[in-house]
């Protein structure tokens, strides 16, 4: 059968960026970036917990609400994982199905989509325990402070938790 050019630059295109994606879903960690959308910030105001002195109940509704987040974020990163492994899967079929590559991207779109939502009302949920000035010692990327390579090494390890260990 032949197979018209305009036909095989689509798929050669598709493959390309499939390939992309997928190769860097490998390349991350489980739930991409730092432990998944949405994680790092998390992470990241956990770490700052323990300098903004607030008081023990405070603080233990903080932490309670990170680790809720965590325990529902655990079950979306694994269905995620298997997700980015069913599109290497389709991604590497002769010859790739543009239907079944592209519901696979809306799948993991809608997966990512809830684990960033997640984060987001995770970080509501904390900035109402908290008053304004509070908030403002915990709140991640706060104007004047370091971003990037030089934050990460500021806070910690990148991953640990309160407690030193990777969550």
């Amino acid at each position: 059968m032949q197979v018209s050019w305009s036909r095989r630059a689509a798929l050669a295109a598709i493959l390309t960026t499939g390939l992309g994606l997928a190769g860097g879903a490998v390349a991350r960690p489980p739930g991409g970036g730092c432990g998944g959308p949405g994680a790092a910030g998390l992470e990241h105001l956990e770490r700052r917990i323990g300098r903004a002195q607030l008081p023990a109940e405070t603080q233990a509704a903080v932490y309670a609400q990170i680790d809720g987040a965590r325990a529902e974020r655990r079950p979306l990163e694994a269905s995620l994982d298997a997700a980015r492994q069913r599109m290497r899967e389709l991604l590497e079929q002769e010859p790739a199905s543009v239907e079944a590559v592209m519901a696979q991207a809306d799948t993991i779109g809608a997966l990512e989509t809830q684990l960033q939502k997640l984060g987001l009302r995770t970080m509501v949920a904390i900035r109402a325990l908290v008053t304004p000035e509070q908030w403002e010692s915990l709140r991640p990327g706060r104007p004047g402070e370091p971003r990037g390579p030089e934050a990460a090494r500021r806070d910690g390890a990148p991953g640990a938790g309160r407690d030193g260990l990777r969550s």
